[in-house]
């Protein structure tokens, strides 16, 4: 019985460090992700360009997410877009067409986080100018370049970017490796541009605004659409005529046109909410 009770205070001992151990490996990456630790172990020497370099970054991701939200995924456009204004749509931004001739030129994921990645390389360097606000207190290697890499989830963008330079503070013997600056940004850009790549595959398989477009012809009182009928009245139309209107109705009815996960009103007619969502 002595031997048992001890086996099973062994291992109530092993049970209790296991729990400890956990609860210290979960609260520390809590606080690295958190970015609570992060302050700790940056010399307190260059906390403030360490600051002044972090906003800086901050900011052109901020830049990167909008630009890339008004342009259709692309923070710059390919020429072969820029140089045909029928392959994009003017709003104040260039918008792309995403299907374009029969040529699919939706950016991938891949190639959306890469240039934001650069995009951010690009502006933040500009903006820290290697630190010039700050060049009576520190000596700084030139800054030649910026690496970052972006990491996308549902809610935020999490950015690491390393500078590539060594800094001394004038009253101090100790130069100092400039540390990784990890930042967050929250967005929802992934989740808004994986969402508008599956309408777009969807609408490429099924046709959906084609259907919908025969369907306002096919009830309209004014267009041609099949049939036969007995009378004397004229019965021609023309293309210069059909055109414009076509246009108004798809115009009047695609507004109500809403998909899962975007903003939604309803619109108090049955019709539009069962053909239209």
């Amino acid at each position: 019985k002595k031997s048992i009770m001890k086996k099973r205070g062994m291992v109530t001992l092993f049970i209790i460090i296991g729990l400890v151990l956990l609860i210290l490996v979960g609260l520390f990456y809590y606080l690295k992700e958190s970015l609570i630790l992060k302050d700790i172990f940056i010399p307190k020497e260059i906390i403030p360009l360490q600051k002044y370099a972090e906003k800086c970054i901050r900011d052109s991701a901020s830049q990167a997410i909008f630009l890339a939200s008004m342009q259709g995924g692309y923070i710059e456009l390919p020429k072969k877009i820029t140089k045909d204004p029928e392959a994009y749509i003017l709003t104040g931004f260039k918008v792309p067409m995403w299907y374009y001739k029969a040529e699919d030129r939706t950016p991938s994921i891949q190639s959306f986080i890469f240039y934001i990645e650069s995009y951010i390389n690009e502006q933040s360097l500009q903006c820290i100018n290697n630190f010039e606000p700050f060049k009576e207190q520190y000596e700084i290697n030139e800054i030649k370049k910026i690496t970052t890499k972006v990491k996308l989830n549902d809610q935020e963008m999490i950015i690491d970017s390393v500078l590539d330079t060594i800094v001394k503070a004038k009253n101090k013997n100790t130069v100092i490796k400039f540390p990784k600056i990890t930042t967050k940004q929250p967005t929802k850009i992934k989740k808004l541009f994986l969402l508008a790549k599956e309408i777009m595959l969807r609408e490429n398989t099924d046709n959906f605004l084609e259907i919908l477009t025969d369907d306002m012809i096919a009830s309209s009182d004014y267009l041609p659409y099949a049939g036969v009928e007995l009378t004397c009245d004229d019965r021609t139309w023309t293309v210069s005529s059909m055109v414009p209107y076509i246009k108004n109705m798809t115009i009047h009815n695609f507004k109500f046109l809403t998909f899962e996960d975007t903003a939604y009103l309803p619109t108090g007619y049955d019709y539009y909410e069962k053909q239209y969502r």
